[in-house]
């Protein structure tokens, strides 16, 4: 039975004993949508048309578990809790789970404190790091694409760390395999457990609280000290007629990439001083994280990172909690951040530019590239 507590005890029983005391510590029709660059090869990057999904009309039954899906996302921004919580994620390259404390107070934001941890987590352990809200692990602009490639399902009520959860099951819709799975708490009506699967069935991604306490009262959740978390600087959002400036001033910002991830937001950030562009994705579902600065990348300086071919190009991944990739186009050092599956990944990386790297370019690239990949996840 899914959500069944003793899995989740298990769980994080198999967790322990993986990481051991010793090492506690660690879219349907084509648009026309295109987008344009240059290349060295021949001064104009072929227009790519990737499928744009379309909105479609969805029954009673997917709009009661849309809704539970949107109560969950409105309900962890209005909620008041602290909780422990187990996040994992798996790639064909490895795998990296956290337990954490964490904790939630409207209008001051979202903080956690790591408990344990396996894999590639460089979050000290102690010390209380804020994290940026961005709508929690349901972000609302993102839950407005899911009914385009995925139909939702309100699986039966069951009992998830003691509290009565409904099941969101999503399923793609050229597909019979589920894809995602929401339980959702039916008093709070926060997100539980949450977990994301690759075509295989084999999961990618796993967020599931062991315990929650929901503060009804005025009562705050308890204090901890605090470890300032270094991210870029925000510089504001951006629109369709700021990003077609930089398109026109040589910057490649798709509108759609493969596998139907969607752009639906973009912002400006500072990084070290350099000014970079902050891409996101989404299919609903699984989200993606697109970085361009200008720059020359050292890729000797990376650190966790390995190379590896896309087609004839070389890339440096790291695995983890979110699978990161960087490479280096022409005067564009690319990031991306992403719980996608590994294979439709790597579908994103192949279509981007890889040309040569521009020689001569001062590099300032290997900081701000740590710092991209811990603006999305709290732990790198």
């Amino acid at each position: 039975m899914i959500g069944d507590d003793h899995l989740v005890r298990r769980a994080t029983q198999r967790f322990v004993l993986v990481v051991g005391a010793g090492a506690i510590g660690a879219a349907v029709c084509s648009t026309g949508l295109n987008w344009v660059g240059t290349r060295d090869d021949d001064d104009s990057y072929r227009g790519r048309s990737f499928p744009s999904p379309v909105a479609r009309e969805i029954g009673p039954a997917e709009a009661e578990a849309l809704t539970l899906l949107r109560r969950a996302a409105a309900a962890d921004n209005a909620t008041v809790y602290e909780g422990r919580k187990v996040f994992g994620g798996w790639s064909a390259q490895g795998g990296e789970s956290v337990l954490a404390e964490v904790g939630h107070e409207p209008g001051k934001g979202t903080w956690l404190r790591v408990m344990s941890a396996g894999g590639h987590s460089h979050q000290a352990r102690g010390g209380r790091a804020e994290i940026a809200d961005a709508g929690g692990e349901l972000d609302s602009q993102a839950l407005a694409l899911l009914t385009d490639q995925y139909t939702l399902r309100v699986a039966d009520p069951i009992r998830c760390i003691g509290r009565e959860a409904t099941v969101v099951e999503a399923t793609p819709i050229d597909g019979d395999r589920v894809a995602g799975r929401f339980w959702i708490d039916d008093q709070s009506g926060l997100l539980l457990r949450h977990e994301l699967y690759d075509s295989a069935g084999h999961a990618v991604r796993s967020t599931s609280f062991l315990d929650l306490d929901v503060v009804t009262g005025s009562s705050p959740p308890r204090t901890l000290s605090t470890t300032n978390q270094s991210t870029p600087q925000d510089r504001g959002l951006l629109d369709a007629d700021d990003l077609e400036d930089l398109r026109d001033d040589g910057w490649v910002l798709p509108a759609v990439l493969p596998s139907g991830m969607v752009l639906y937001r973009a912002r400006a950030v500072d990084v070290d001083g350099g000014e970079a562009v902050h891409l996101t994705y989404s299919d609903g579902l699984f989200s993606l994280s697109l970085f361009a600065q200008r720059g020359q990348l050292d890729a000797s300086e990376l650190r966790g990172f390995s190379a590896e071919k896309v087609g004839t190009a070389e890339v440096h991944t790291r695995s983890g909690l979110y699978r990161q990739v960087v490479w280096a186009a022409g005067d564009t050092v690319y990031t991306i951040v992403s719980d996608t599956p590994d294979t439709r990944l790597m579908q994103v990386v192949e279509v981007l530019p890889h040309d040569e790297p521009v020689a001569g370019m001062r590099s300032r690239m290997v900081r701000g590239i740590e710092r991209m990949g811990s603006w999305i996840n709290p732990f790198a």
